[in-house]
């Protein structure tokens, strides 16, 4: 490798080391609570109403 590869791949290191590491089991607990506080208001989970649907169809286009 040569020396201009090695002195980015130092920086990169570098930068690594200065992000905030959180242990997997805390930041599964908040993901967890994130999900369960907004379940309600999930459209894919739970969709809204077809009569409150602006993008519904409103009605069957027929060919003659």
């Amino acid at each position: 490798m040569d020396n201009i590869t090695l002195q980015k791949q130092v920086e990169n290191l570098r930068q690594q080391l200065k992000v905030d590491r959180l242990p997997l089991s805390r930041t599964l607990m908040e993901l967890k609570r994130y999900i369960q506080e907004n379940e309600q208001a999930d459209p894919l989970i739970h969709p809204p109403d077809k009569k409150n649907n602006p993008w519904a169809e409103k009605g069957k286009c027929t060919v003659i």
